[in-house]
């Protein structure tokens, strides 16, 4: 597309990016008229912005030939012409997955897309390659993934949890398909820092993918203040983490940037992350495939087609619905969302039923099933919280004394006998439901020695005990 047909596009259709914004900033000098007053310039920033006061979203996708923008009312901008247009506060520095060719249909009206249709083909996706612990799971993430093309329509967004108690569950599989479909996806990160993970986000708005969160306990939170900074606010509209960055030549240090990190986010890991993110996050448990189960393998080459054209289509959803879901997610009063949640889990829940509303009655039927299973969940875990963390402290007190020790290493299968003598409530899925109550406590499976040879286990002491971050 010339530069010539660029301009066409941009002034041409209601609502153009060349129409400067009314609002002036700034107070008025000692008679001034509102004419004179410069108009402040809308803000482009990274590679999805929404514009609330012209109810449009826009997507900066770096090209080959440079970075170009697309609205929702179907106009291409050069990076020439938003320059002199708009205030750029930063651009992507990925290349865009949305295809030249798509883009062209989508500006000339001809790339039509059925919400339904894309939400039953990406439910496919999720539930053909996947074995889940829910058969609500994979609708959930379906609209999951489309709300990522939307994410900053909202003003919180929900991470997605994946945890089980054991390897080879499926969660890097998941992963690797969300890579695929979700908005600008990061590849599954492993050991990231967060001032790469804060820059991506800036820039490129990313649905990050953080693999192996083993570490992102209450326990360590010493050693990852900074990575539970960017995770606590990471899912509310606005949030940014302040860096100074080093001066010219690597001299002192220039003023405080702002750094943006809302955006989508998954993390996933054998144990549960904090508390306070895990408050912050749609858990989603994952369980490795039974013997017999069948499911397709997730080929990357051989679905490279459909893939492509998911993203496109996806894309092209975004754009087009956004004004819809925008409208939807401002009567969340009338949005299914079950009574059952708490205050931020309806937070965080909301912009899926939003988005759930446009696909359809199906999506909004699965979505709320999922939810209702996900509400039931966040209360056993809160009263386990308030209740049954004390309660297995108590036993295992109890257990050491008995032992007349204060410190032993049991293996999950004797931690589950302790915990089923002692009447611990939850036990019945076995080793599994004890491993993920000693991880609550703070107890995580490793190589200890007893009676002086190595074991597989996990090292209980009193002081851990009486002093652990939910110590009564």
């Amino acid at each position: 597309m010339t530069d010539a047909q660029d301009q066409s596009h941009a002034n041409n259709g209601e609502g153009s990016p060349a129409t400067p914004n009314a609002a002036a900033t700034g107070d008025k000098p000692n008679g001034a008229t509102a004419a004179s007053i410069p108009a402040a310039l809308p803000e482009l920033a990274g590679a999805q912005t929404y514009w609330e006061d012209r109810d449009t979203l826009v997507y900066a996708l770096r090209c080959a030939d440079g970075v170009r923008y697309i609205t929702s009312t179907r106009q291409e901008v050069t990076a020439d012409q938003a320059r002199q247009r708009y205030t750029i506060v930063s651009t992507p520095s990925r290349r865009t997955r949305f295809s030249r060719d798509a883009v062209g249909r989508f500006v000339r009206g001809e790339a039509p897309v059925d919400p339904a249709a894309l939400f039953s083909e990406l439910t496919a996706l999720f539930r053909d390659h996947v074995y889940w612990h829910s058969p609500h799971t994979p609708a959930l993430l379906a609209v999951w993934t489309m709300a990522t093309y939307v994410f900053q329509v909202f003003t919180y967004f929900p991470y997605l949890a994946l945890n089980s108690a054991e390897k080879r569950s499926g969660k890097s599989l998941v992963l690797a398909i969300l890579y695929e479909v979700a908005f600008n996806a990061t590849q599954p990160l492993h050991g990231a820092t967060p001032a790469t993970i804060f820059r991506d986000i800036h820039a490129n708005d990313s649905t990050c993918l953080l693999d192996e969160v083993e570490t992102l306990t209450d326990a360590d939170k010493a050693n990852k203040s900074q990575m539970l900074a960017v995770l606590c606010g990471g899912f509310k509209r606005g949030a940014a983490v302040p860096r100074c960055e080093p001066g010219q030549g690597g001299k002192g240090y220039t003023t405080p940037t702002e750094y943006a990190v809302y955006s989508p986010k998954v993390l996933a890991g054998i144990n549960e992350v904090a508390d306070v993110i895990r408050d912050r996050a749609i858990n989603v448990r994952m369980i490795r495939r039974p013997a017999g189960s069948t499911h397709t393998r997730f080929d990357v080459r051989a679905l490279t087609p459909r893939l492509l054209c998911l993203r496109d289509a996806l894309h092209v959803f975004g754009l087009t619905c956004a004004g819809a879901i925008v409208e939807a997610y401002g009567n969340a009063d009338t949005l299914p969302v079950p009574a059952g949640l708490d205050d931020r889990g309806r937070d965080i829940c909301e912009p899926l039923f939003a988005v759930a509303r446009v696909i359809g009655p199906d999506a909004e039927r699965e979505l709320t099933a999922a939810v209702e299973e996900i509400a039931a969940k966040r209360r056993a875990d809160d009263a386990s919280s308030e209740g049954e963390l004390p309660a297995a402290r108590a036993v295992l007190l109890a257990h050491l004394d008995s032992e007349g020790t204060d410190e032993v290493v049991l293996r999950s299968d004797e931690a589950l006998g302790v915990f089923r003598l002692a009447g611990v409530f939850g036990m019945e899925g076995g080793e599994r439901d004890a491993q993920a109550l000693l991880r609550r406590l703070g107890f995580y499976s490793g190589t200890h020695r007893r009676d002086g040879s190595p074991m597989r286990g996990y090292k209980i002491s009193r002081a851990a005990l009486q002093g652990g971050p939910d110590a009564a």
